[in-house]
């Protein structure tokens, strides 16, 4: 049976889950509810499809534009969803990356504190590389971070 209308649309990443459901029962579900037919199609790179995509055919060019909307609408609402789950992380490590810095910076001042207690030298970090260590010398701590 052949439909005269049609309209393939590509499914970006892992997107396309939303629109079939489980069982492919939602992408049934579309398909009555819109009188189309919608079909979850593999790549053909043979065909110049390099990427999945569903295919839509219907008797009505109207419910085949209705369908492609909602299918459409299905697939951004998915690629929202990760973005909204990316930008939480992506927070989450900036706050994280903020705690490391305060607890570093503590960490340097106790250093400080402790080289000064000591009456220690700093040393640049330049030069403590390039400074041999000199085991007869006791006055000599070298920490290197």
């Amino acid at each position: 049976m052949t439909f005269p209308f049609f309209t393939m649309i590509p499914i970006p990443g892992k997107h396309g889950g939303i629109v079939i459901g489980k069982g492919c029962r939602y992408l049934d579900q579309l398909g009555r509810e819109f009188g189309v037919k919608i079909s979850n199609m593999t790549a053909q790179p043979e065909k110049k499809r390099p990427s999945p995509y569903f295919l839509i055919e219907s008797y009505s060019e109207k419910n085949l534009n209705m369908a492609s909307i909602r299918v459409y609408e299905l697939i951004v609402k998915s690629m929202v969803q990760a973005n909204s789950k990316l930008s939480s992380h992506l927070s989450d490590f900036g706050q994280e990356y903020q705690h490391n810095n305060l607890v570093i910076a503590k960490k340097d001042e106790l250093i400080k504190q402790l080289k000064q207690e000591l009456g220690l030298k700093e040393k640049k970090e330049k030069n403590i590389i390039n400074t041999p260590y000199d085991s007869d010398n006791e006055d000599t701590i070298i920490i290197v971070m």
